[in-house]
Formats: structure tokens, C-alpha cells, sequence
């Protein structure tokens, strides 16, 4: 894996499967952090993003964590919903007193960095309303999302992407995982077999993200027993998922 930064510590480390792509997810975070500006992480579904984003904000003090929603279109559902990831509850208040209590809350509880998952949920009003937040308080802003966010920060795009284009200072595009990333994965849940290894990847082959092969690995662990996941304990386990190889 690609050497994190030390911008904040070592102690303030996530502890989950150390995969390059978790790696990758938060030194963007922590250069956004250092730096004060918005970031970006942009993949496809499975790679990872929301397992690294989760992790990040349980293990670093004052990260604060959410997922955008269709059903938070409206300005004030995502303004009741980053209240509730700031202040651990959302005012019963207009849109505008929902601004201010968030802002006055991020000031309040010096938060280091805030986290949108699921960002390309977020319509182009309500991202102006999150760039305001970030320019209003201050506070370092993560966005994760798929491909259609990504295309928001094209800075050739209208007036508004422009404007969030322009803060962006730490960024990631993440293309697929990398094998070294699923290798990770089977080493993780507990299959050292190098013939597990091998099926698991042909198994994987053809599947977007890891989120499938982790489906297989804990299925697997579970067939072992939580002892040593063998080749055919990921057999078992593909037979029973529906798909043999």
C-alpha cells in the first residue's frame, strides 16, 4: 500500500482490512483535512469508498460521517441529515435555522472533517448549499460518489459545479481494485490456501468491486467453521451463492 501521509497521527489510524484502495481513500481525506478544502473520491460501486469513509469517522475524533439519499433532495432533508451527523439530532426549524444551528454546530464542536457518501444524490442546489457550509465555517468536506459526480467537477460545466470545482483540493478517481486488494481481502476473512486464492480471483474476475468476493470470503469463513478458509469451503460457498467455477 501507497505510504499514508502523517498529517494526523498514527494513533487516529482506521482499524479494518488495510487494502490500497482504503489506503488511497484516506490520505485524500487527510490531505482535505490538512489543507481546509473540499475533496473528492469517485469510484465504482464495491471498491471500497464506504468501508474507508465509515472507518475514517469512527476511529478520527470530531470526523463526522453521512449517506445522501434520493429521499434527500430537498434542501432541508439534507440540511435535517447533516444535523443529525454533527449534532446527533435534527431541530424540528425552518431550512434557514437548520443552516445556521449545522454551521453553528461545526464552529460549536470543532469538526475536523466533514464526510458525504453517496454524493451524487446531492442536486446542484444542494451541493452550492454544501460549498456554503464549507466557506461559511471552514470545515474540511469529503465528497464520495460514483461516476455522475465526478462529472460534476468538470470546471467547463455550469456556473455552480464551477464554484465547488474550484475548491477542490484533494482528489481520487478510483479506476477498479487493484488484485493486491482482493489478495488482502482472502487474507482478511482467513484463506491463506494459495488455491483459494486462485479461485476466489477467477471467481471475481468478472465482478465489479470487492463487495461480491467479500459476500464469497465471509460465506466461506462461516462454512469453515471461523477456521481456515480451504478451497473447498469457497466451492461450498459459491455453490450455495449460485455459481460455480
Amino acid at each position: 500500500m501507497p505510504e499514508i501521509l502523517n498529517l494526523i497521527g498514527d494513533d487516529e489510524r482506521p482499524v479494518v482490512c488495510e487494502t490500497q484502495v482504503a489506503g488511497d481513500i484516506w490520505r485524500t481525506i487527510e490531505v482535505a483535512q490538512k489543507l481546509g478544502c473540499i475533496g473528492s473520491v469517485v469510484g465504482e460501486p464495491g471498491v471500497g469508498k464506504t468501508t474507508a469513509a465509515r472507518a475514517y469517522a469512527e476511529r478520527v475524533r470530531r470526523a463526522r460521517y453521512c449517506v445522501m439519499d434520493p429521499v434527500h433532495d430537498t434542501m432541508n432533508a439534507m440540511l435535517s441529515l447533516l444535523c443529525g451527523a454533527v449534532c446527533q439530532w435534527s431541530p424540528p426549524c425552518s431550512t434557514l435555522e437548520l443552516y445556521e444551528v449545522l454551521c453553528n454546530a461545526v464552529c460549536d464542536d470543532r469538526v475536523k472533517v466533514l464526510l458525504v457518501d453517496e454524493a451524487q444524490h446531492v442536486n446542484a442546489r444542494n451541493l452550492d448549499v454544501l460549498r456554503g457550509i464549507h466557506d461559511k465555517t471552514g470545515v474540511p468536506l469529503v465528497l464520495l460518489g460514483n461516476a455522475t459526480l465526478g462529472s460534476r467537477f468538470n470546471t467547463t460545466r455550469a456556473a455552480a459545479f464551477a464554484q465547488l470545482s474550484s475548491r477542490i483540493g484533494s482528489k481520487l478517481y478510483i479506476k477498479a481494485c487493484p488484485e493486491a486488494d482482493l489478495h488482502a481481502f482472502a487474507r482478511h476473512y482467513g484463506a491463506h490456501e494459495p488455491k483459494a486464492i486462485t479461485f476466489l480471483g477467477k471467481w471475481a474476475a468478472d465482478k465489479p468491486g470487492l463487495r461480491q468476493a467479500e459476500m464469497l470470503l465471509r460465506l466461506g469463513r462461516e462454512l469453515a467453521c471461523d477456521g481456515d478458509i480451504k478451497l473447498t469451503h469457497l466451492k461450498q460457498a459459491a455453490s450455495i451463492i449460485g455459481e460455480t467455477r
